[in-house]
């Protein structure tokens, strides 16, 4: 019998090659064999978009209702028999070859989530630090992060002696104290921060076998100093007669949304901090310039990036679709289409990465038509293939709401961005770089009108105001510096109110916009002659030192 689930490139394995098949909580299990330990896959009843699974490190049976949940939404559950090999040397090796084993069998995505319970943490960080590009995120429930803390009890745990001595002899030690760089996972955080690898633990406050003070919380230092998005779900209290170790899940919500909403995309923070000169590319929203202004200030000012030049070349009415409603702008010009200049920008702009937000004007304002939808993802698809085809990386932002309260439409325009949106948002499972801004936005405002019902961040229903600019700007650097949690929107207030440095940037985006938009040409009428490419480089130097002087100032008063 064939099973149905191998690539046609590697052929499907027949029955036979697998050991033997179970069933694990209702969904098909196949087992087989990684040199004498047993491994096994669970198959989802309809793999997801992309095949993207789940490589569970230690305890499979172990709060498998996340397991499960991820199962219905089309996850592959992966695992392979370590125990009593504490994440050591031998562990690495048996899990390189399943690895390899396992998406050979079922053609399962190259990037993985990787979810260690309890002492299955050694393994995941160790994993993680050699094969960082196979890694698409992190969940660790209650994990050991160093390995004198359990099994060796040396601080706030109660150890397990037994387990300590099998642990030296896993790890090879024949001498104590064990030093900081074997003993800790702590020294992978730098790894794991440089290949962007989202990071969620679970912890119990009370817990005296894997205390988090000495495990979780280090290492969520160590990101903090090196700003990589990590996020930490704690729990007040475990069991009694687990030491607080143990603990029934309340929501297993958070938990699912984080290993579904992030596997397999690229990291966009990365992306920033590797570029060296970035285009943004959009509608109206994206020409008036404000939320990148703002978002250039913060990423300046908080030195996180070192790119040369952000060029904003939005252009007013653009869509991506190529679509155009009968009489737009009152019949004085339609809507122009990004694919008529995209070559053109490319060329002459050689970004290193492409930021791009459309879709609000690609459902043309009106009810959801799936022809107009087919279009807008064709234009998404022709944009990323081109944007690759010169060596540059593409991060797509979801489209803005759009203000249903301030519309005045007979249906929910903003229903239509929202599947827009979601369908962007699932292109992350085939490694897409995507932030959800529409999420963010839907949410913020929903939250505002439970105290104040005329609430507006779209007073047009379409453009932001001030605060609104303001807010995405906030929103989109929470996204890239945090991943949504966490709140960065403290320090972001706190820089862009510097207006000598805002003013600054603000003039030189909107001197590169101008003569970029006029260099690269478009068929958008009513827009603002920009100067000369080498007279508008001129001008920016000095800008530039202006705007560098201010940031040096800034850096020498700040606090050690």
């Amino acid at each position: 019998m064939v099973l149905g689930y191998a690539s046609p490139l590697l052929g499907a394995p027949q029955e036979s090659a697998w050991e033997r098949t179970d069933h694990w909580n209702g969904f098909v299990r196949r087992h087989f064999k990684v040199g004498a330990q047993a491994a096994y896959v669970v198959l989802p009843e309809k793999p997801a978009e992309g095949r993207p699974w789940v490589w569970r490190a230690r305890f499979p049976d172990y709060h498998p209702e996340i397991d499960i949940d991820l199962l219905k939404r089309g996850y592959h559950i992966g695992y392979v028999d370590v125990a009593g090999m504490f994440g050591g040397p031998q562990a690495l090796k048996i899990g390189t070859v399943f690895y390899r084993e396992a998406r050979r069998r079922v053609d399962l995505a190259e990037r993985v989530t990787l979810e260690g319970v309890s002492r299955g943490g050694l393994f995941v960080y160790q994993w993680a630090a050699q094969n960082p590009d196979k890694v698409a995120n992190i969940f660790c429930d209650t994990p050991v992060c160093d390995i004198r803390s359990w099994p060796g009890g040396k601080g706030l745990g109660v150890g397990a002696e037994k387990e300590w001595r099998q642990c030296l002899a896993a790890y090879e030690i024949t001498e104590e104290p064990v030093p900081e760089s074997i003993a800790s996972m702590i020294r992978h955080a730098d790894v794991i921060a440089a290949a962007g690898i989202p990071v969620l633990h679970v912890v119990t406050e009370n817990d005296k076998i894997v205390p988090p003070a000495e495990n979780t919380y280090v290492l969520s230092k160590r990101f903090a100093e090196l700003w990589h998005p990590m996020k930490i779900i704690s729990i007040e209290r475990g069991t009694a007669q687990s030491n607080g170790h143990h603990f029934a899940h309340q929501d297993i919500g958070p938990i699912v949304d984080f290993i579904s909403n992030c596997d397999c995309s690229a990291a966009p923070l990365e992306m920033f901090k590797k570029a060296k000169r970035i285009v943004f590319l959009g509608d109206s929203i994206s020409y008036s310039g404000e939320y990148i202004v703002r978002l250039e200030t913060a990423l300046r000012a908080l030195g996180r990036v070192d790119v040369q030049q952000f060029i904003n070349v939005g252009l007013p009415s653009e869509t991506v679709s190529g679509l155009s409603e009968q009489g737009h702008a009152g019949g004085r010009f339609p809507r122009p289409d990004l694919a008529e200049r995209l070559a053109r920008v490319l060329t002459v702009a050689q970004p290193d990465l492409v930021v791009a937000c459309y879709g609000i004007n690609c459902g043309i304002y009106q009810p959801f038509d799936v022809s107009r939808f087919e279009k807008y993802q064709v234009g998404i698809q022709r944009l990323k293939s081109d944007v690759e085809a010169t060596g540059a990386q593409l991060l797509l932002i979801t489209p803005p709401t759009f203000d249903d309260q301030r519309g005045g439409k007979s249906f929910s325009y903003d229903m239509v961005m929202q599947h827009y949106s979601n369908w962007l948002v699932a292109q992350r499972a085939q490694g897409w770089a995507v932030l959800d801004l529409h999420k963010a936005m839907a949410g913020e405002l929903k939250k505002r009108r439970l105290k104040d019902p005329s609430f507006t961040l779209q007073p047009d229903a379409v453009h932001p105001n001030p605060a609104g600019h303001q807010w995405i700007a906030e929103a989109l650097l929470d996204g890239l510096l945090m991943s949504g949690e966490g709140s960065s929107k403290e320090p972001v207030e706190k820089l862009i109110v510097e207006e000598d440095l805002l003013n600054l940037i603000r003039q030189r985006s909107h001197l590169w916009r101008d003569a970029y938009l006029s260099e690269t040409g478009h068929m958008r009428p009513g827009i603002r002659e920009g100067l000369p490419l080498r007279e508008a480089q001129k001008k920016s130097e000095m800008l530039t030192k202006r705007i560098n002087d201010l940031l040096d100032q800034a850096r020498q008063h700040e606090v050690p």
